[in-house]
């Protein structure tokens, strides 16, 4: 590929970013949290998410999630 045609190409999905709206979203919130503290099908280990300051431990339901 040419450098004329990259720089055309990337042209447009900087404007697409910027102006087009199409930036990558950032996810927040508990739903986010557990998904990313959840590998290969697996929980995180409850000392681990503590750790990770995503779960807490305190209460009388034993492992909750923070707000």
């Amino acid at each position: 590929m040419s450098l004329k045609h990259r720089k055309r190409i990337e042209d447009a999905f900087g404007w697409a970013k910027i102006i087009g709206g199409i930036a990558q979203t950032a996810c927040r919130g508990i739903g986010f949290m557990r998904a990313l503290h959840q590998g290969h099908g697996r929980q995180q280990s409850r000392k681990a998410a503590e750790i990770a300051g995503c779960m807490t431990t305190s209460g009388k339901h034993g492992m909750q999630a923070c707000d």
